[in-house]
């Protein structure tokens, strides 16, 4: 069989295991699907219900980071954790909407009129012996840009979010920004960046 889509999916020993899974917790199983346009009829045919499409899409993605994981990272697949997983994602989505409002610290928040926020991030990929920074930057109204950075050499996690919030901060300064908000997700860096005036 051909390594499409559909076989990745859905035919293969690693897509298999995970609906196997699905049949035992969820007690259902893809029926016959052709093969030209089993993606549309999974999205769109009346043979599948809301819910049953939900699960369908939510177990594929799962297959499809799995097999990522596997392919890339070397890591053992565990469809069993994986269909766990997946049965969490399907309880949030299935919450009445009086239920699964997010806190207000749970959401981003555009910036006030006149202000541009940039977020930054970094991250490392220590078998690699490298880091990575990106940013995003956005006003009120409108994304304004995006961007990310290779950091060869660096391992240490602090190191590559620094190097992510310079380039933010550079960003900033290029384009002129004179009302900045900077948001980052590492207590270290805030906590370094407020104690700058008591050095």
């Amino acid at each position: 069989m051909n390594e499409d889509l559909m076989h990745a999916l859905i035919y293969c020993v690693h897509a298999k295991a995970f609906w196997i899974a699905a049949r035992d917790r969820f007690e259902f199983s893809l029926p016959r699907l052709h093969p030209v346009s089993w993606a549309r009829d999974i999205l769109l045919d009346d043979m599948f219900s809301g819910d049953i499409r939900f699960k369908i899409i939510t177990i594929m993605h799962s297959i499809w980071t799995s097999r990522n994981h596997w392919t890339h990272d070397r890591d053992g697949y565990d469809p069993v954790q994986a269909i766990k997983w997946v049965h969490e994602s399907l309880t949030i989505l299935e919450l009445p909407a009086s239920k699964s409002k997010l806190s207000p610290m749970q959401c981003w928040r555009p910036p006030d009129v006149g202000w541009v926020t940039i977020n930054t991030d970094g991250a490392i990929n220590s078998d690699a012996m490298k880091g990575g920074a990106g940013g995003v930057a956005r006003s009120h109204l409108a994304f304004l840009a995006a961007w990310s950075k290779s950091l060869p050499g660096v391992t240490d996690p602090f190191i590559a979010e620094l190097k992510a919030f310079r380039e933010g901060v550079i960003f900033a300064n290029l384009r002129g920004y004179s009302h900045v908000v900077m948001q980052v997700d590492c207590l270290e860096l805030v906590n370094l960046w407020h104690s700058r005036d008591n050095t």
